[in-house]
């Protein structure tokens, strides 16, 4: 038996095994009793026709019922129908997710069809079966799909995002720093408000995206946002200490980042429908977080313009500023078997320094005395300290660190 008729034979089984949804049984036997009702109408059409007009009513309750119910969604998860199709995404408050936890996965391409795309995904040139798992959130003014996807190493799909911008429809498609290194994001901003679908499928994993125009009138908005930021580890970090705030204090985080018209990096915090409004957002957000917004008024499809950060929100890491060596400090997490501290590292030219909050010297490490070795963490690097029998470990520290103490001393990976 050739490995293609065992792949047949093994998917028989599994469809023999399967346990059909009740969701499922009572769609067919609606269809059912539908057809039985029109028999006497079916002429020659006789038995088959019937059957074939039963099916097809359905498949079509099957895939209303996977857009339409979540918890019949989550039923049909894995079940082979429409050429290994996982399901349709139903989107609960503009957000949906799905996909298996896994690791060192590339997105390898993204292939264009029209106003359809499907993002493939593999695993060093191996095709995978699954997708690893992710969330998609949709935004407006303009419209926006933002894709997050765990357990995603590489994403060798940037070089499609140009493709895709062919699309009428689509005016940037661009990646988004992030500073988990085990995780990619990247948005899709379409030029009009549209209507769109995704659906995941698995052998090969996949997730397709389908998008139609929608009709729209074209009105003006006011929009609270920040000044613009070059891309980058810095701007990473803010949006991070933005979400960790919001969390922190119950906050809805309903904020988004966006690229302006030239390039640059927005946190967005809403678009509103009157400048009062977004000037009541601005007072909360200056009175929060001790930052200032900026109001824009654009077009509703339009992106954000251009505006000098010194106008715009402030850096939200600037307390670290008030250090004359600032360069050279960052902050991180010591780890012990007591407990667990948060810290600042100053490199100098003799060793790396560990500072408390208030400034005071913890502990410090001469460059010729200690070995000093980089570790891959979850969303950013580890470094671990040992000499003289005693052994430090740092976390939540970035790439910049290392760049620097890298500098002055040997770092083991």
């Amino acid at each position: 038996m050739n490995r293609e008729k065992k792949k047949i034979e093994a998917l028989k089984d599994e469809f023999l095994k399967m346990e059909i949804p009740e969701e499922l049984n009572q769609a067919i036997e609606k269809g059912l009793e539908k057809g039985r009702g029109r028999r006497k109408y079916a002429g020659s059409w006789g038995r088959w026709g019937r059957w074939a007009v039963s099916v097809a009513a359905a498949m079509v309750l099957f895939v209303s019922g996977l857009n339409l119910s979540p918890s019949f969604a989550e039923t049909m998860q894995g079940v082979p129908y429409l050429g290994r199709l996982v399901q349709v995404l139903v989107f609960v408050n503009n957000e949906a997710s799905g996909g298996e936890m896994t690791d060192g996965l590339n997105v390898s391409e993204i292939q264009s069809d029209q106003d359809e795309w499907l993002i493939r995904f593999d695993k060093g040139d191996e095709q995978v079966d699954l997708a690893g798992s992710y969330q998609v959130r949709y935004t407006e003014n303009p419209s926006v799909l933002t894709f997050q996807l765990s357990g995603v190493r590489m994403m060798g799909a940037k070089n499609d995002f140009q493709a895709m911008q062919e699309s009428d429809l689509i005016q940037s498609v661009y990646p988004l720093m992030t500073l988990d290194d085990s995780t990619v994001r990247f948005q899709v901003v379409f030029s009009q408000p549209v209507s769109y679908q995704i659906e995941e499928y698995r052998e090969p994993a996949g997730l397709r995206l389908s998008v139609q125009p929608l009709a729209f009138e074209e009105k003006r908005v006011f929009s609270l946002r920040s000044g613009s930021y070059m891309t980058g580890e810095s701007f990473a970090q803010m949006e991070e200490r933005i979400a960790f705030w919001c969390s922190e204090n119950g906050v809805a985080a309903k904020y988004r980042l966006l690229m302006d018209s030239e390039g640059g990096m927005v946190i967005e915090f809403g678009t509103y429908e009157s400048e009062q409004e977004a000037q009541a957002d601005q007072a909360f957000w200056a009175q929060a977080l001790g930052v200032e917004g900026v109001v824009e008024e654009r077009d509703a499809s339009g992106l954000p313009t251009a505006i000098p950060v010194s106008n715009g929100i402030k850096d939200l890491t600037e307390e670290k500023q008030q250090n004359p060596s600032t360069d050279a400090m960052y902050q991180a997490v010591q780890i012990s078997e007591e407990a667990s501290e948060e810290v600042f590292l100053q490199v100098e030219e003799e060793g790396l320094k560990v500072l408390g909050k208030d400034g005071s010297l913890i502990d410090q490490f001469s460059f010729d005395t200690f070995v000093f070795y980089k570790l891959h963490g979850e969303a950013s690097f580890v470094l671990r300290i040992e000499g003289n029998e005693r052994e430090y470990v740092f976390s939540g520290i970035y790439s910049d660190f290392m760049n620097q103490i890298s500098a002055f001393t040997e770092v083991i990976e």
